[in-house]
């Protein structure tokens, strides 16, 4: 599939303009992020693109994941109240139910990761230690 073909099913692109890449699309947000926030104003940070597009990519996940982390906890408790009725078991043969119970486990195991994940976002770095 060629960009050109591509443009056509993004909404709000004209047709006929051709969509960046995943490259131009991080030079351009690593671009955007010469001047940091927090950082004097007016200072432009010595960066080589590479280090700039790690932070683009950093920062996107930091600002992303929380809610994804939030849709799949309440994806998994939906799994888990749709797998674990009743009504479900009783019309199931054994292998069934194994499947059923794998399916329950690995919503259980989801959930918790997306939990533990979500806490270590939230958490100020620097105020849990490791020895």
């Amino acid at each position: 599939m060629s960009n050109a073909t591509i443009s056509a099913t993004i909404p709000g692109m004209q047709p006929g303009t051709v969509a960046p890449s995943c490259d131009e699309f991080f030079a351009e947000v690593a671009a955007m992020l010469t001047y940091l926030p927090g950082e004097s104003s007016g200072v432009v940070i010595n960066m080589t693109s590479e280090e700039r597009r790690h932070l683009a990519i950093g920062r996107f996940v930091k600002d992303v994941s929380p809610y994804i982390c939030v849709f799949g906890i309440f994806g998994n408790i939906l799994n888990l109240i749709v797998l674990t009725r009743k009504g479900l078991k009783c019309s199931m043969d054994h292998m069934e139910k194994s499947a059923q119970m794998g399916l329950v486990a690995l919503a259980v195991s989801d959930m918790f990761f997306c939990l533990v994940y979500l806490l270590t976002l939230l958490i100020p770095k620097g105020t849990i230690y490791f020895r």
